[in-house]
């Protein structure tokens, strides 16, 4: 019971309405209750000041019982009984004739007197019916003599009561009516979305990704759900989409090296290759397809590290310019099998920057290849870093083929390869892709400019070390 959202809400508004209108029933009863008693102690009050007004305690005081009787007779209410009584308790004379046979209590609440010179309780007693009791003291002279008591029963409290209940009743079953309706409203605002949340997760679980919930134009917290679910779902078929293209790449890239690696192995192992000169060439072709499978698993394991989360940086304190040189070492044999010329433009004075070394070395690895990949036989690449208003800059420069401008912002992303099929490039186009991440990783942001035919340039811009990190770290 109460297991779904709609049923909870339906308790939740009927808890509302309950304690809403049973605080009020019992708070107002009490008001009216205490207003009602105050006008009748008042009503009351008046008529014993009539009583004063016909000296009834010099009537008392004489004893003169009759005229005692025939004033009260002629002033008291039908409803109301009065009693005149004395200073032992005894009852000298009753309006409605009914004498007790024995003295009344004068320890009874309303014979203490307070300051407003009367006294009165509320308590049942004609007829078992509760009633209002009110009392003033009579004296005569200096001496009190007795006391005069009006009392009269509650039955139009009860009336006044009953129709407040009758009317909150009323109230209650409308309220209820418009709580249930509103309810509905709400829950089907709620619920609805939710529902469909939970049959499109079941479908994503099986996987697929072809709906979305209906879009809510609300500004509330179900709106914003329904727009981030409705997100995620999108960037899960990015992610298919990517994997699917993840998977066809890679057969498609590891497919090739490996059946050219086989194939001049079948051959070397045949026996076929007799002369020095063209074994040593498939030895060549083997070795260098051998390096571009290395390369791309190195990259893969990258890529699977950065998507993990698990691409722990040791940042310490270090000369990008080291980062550059050890990057042209690694390649040194590309760069020799092209003949390209590689001229670095070094600052003397270049402040340190804060990075993990391996990361930024892979960084200026990935730009290299690229520029050597893209560059023409015999080329020119210009590696510089510099130091610019409070930046410390890298760039490299090729002028090779150059990248056309409507795909400057494609080239950063995963698995994305611009015109490598008709120049006969290899690579899984992750190598930008990787950068990216690890700069901004590293608080760096990287550019490009180029267009087609006149090479590319790409720029990194990098904030200095703070002087507390030089001090940390020398």
């Amino acid at each position: 019971m109460f297991k779904t959202i709609k049923s909870k809400l339906f308790l939740i508004s009927v808890t509302v309405v309950f304690s809403f209108f049973a605080t009020t029933l019992v708070s107002t009863a009490l008001l009216i209750r205490k207003a009602h008693i105050d006008f009748i102690i008042n009503d009351l009050l008046n008529d014993l000041n009539l009583f004063y007004q016909h000296r009834i305690e010099h009537s008392l005081a004489e004893k003169n019982i009759d005229g005692i009787r025939k004033i009260v007779l002629e002033e008291v209410e039908e409803h109301c009984v009065v009693d005149v009584i004395d200073t032992t308790g005894t009852v000298v004379m009753r309006s409605d004739g009914n004498m007790p046979e024995t003295p009344i209590s004068l320890k009874e609440k309303e014979f203490r007197i307070s300051r407003k010179a009367y006294g009165y309780s509320v308590r049942p007693g004609l007829n078992g019916e509760e009633s209002i009791y009110v009392v003033m003291p009579l004296a005569y002279g200096n001496q009190q003599i007795g006391f005069i008591r009006i009392t009269t029963p509650l039955h139009s409290l009860k009336k006044i009561l009953y129709r407040f209940f009758r009317l909150i009743a009323a109230l209650f079953v409308a309220a209820m009516l418009i709580s249930l309706v509103l309810n509905y409203l709400l829950s089907r605002s709620i619920y609805m979305p939710l529902l469909q949340m939970k049959q499109i997760a079941q479908e994503i679980s099986s996987g697929k990704l072809d709906k979305t919930i209906e879009p809510s134009n609300g500004k509330d917290e179900i709106g914003t759900l329904v727009r981030v679910f409705n997100s995620m779902i999108e960037k899960l078929r990015i992610v298919k989409e990517e994997r699917e293209t993840i998977f066809s790449h890679i057969a498609h890239d590891l497919m090739t090296p490996i059946t050219t690696i086989r194939g001049f192995m079948e051959i070397l192992s045949d026996g076929k290759v007799n002369d020095s000169g063209e074994f040593k060439e498939c030895l060549r072709i083997v070795e260098q397809e051998s390096a571009y499978l290395e390369t791309m698993i190195d990259k893969l394991r990258l890529l699977t590290r950065l998507d993990s989360l698990s691409m722990n940086y040791c940042f310490e304190l270090l000369d990008i310019r080291e980062a550059v040189v050890e990057a042209e070492q690694s390649l040194q044999l590309k760069i020799q099998a092209k003949n390209i010329a590689v001229h670095n433009r070094f600052d003397a004075d270049v402040p340190h920057i804060r990075g993990d070394r391996y990361a930024l070395k892979s960084v200026c690895i990935n730009l290299l290849e690229n520029a050597v990949k893209y560059s023409f036989e015999n080329g020119t690449i210009i590696f510089s870093v510099t130091a610019q208003s409070g930046l410390v800059l890298v760039s490299i420069k090729d002028y090779g083929r150059g990248i056309a401008s409507e795909n400057h912002e494609k080239i950063f992303q995963r698995f994305i390869r611009i015109n490598t099929d008709e120049h006969n490039i290899k690579g899984l186009g992750l190598g930008l892709g990787i950068v990216k991440e690890i700069l901004t990783a590293h608080k760096a942001r990287i550019s490009v400019t180029s267009s087609l035919g006149e090479g590319a340039e790409f720029s990194i811009s990098f904030l200095p070390a703070k002087p507390s990190v030089y001090k940390k770290f020398t």
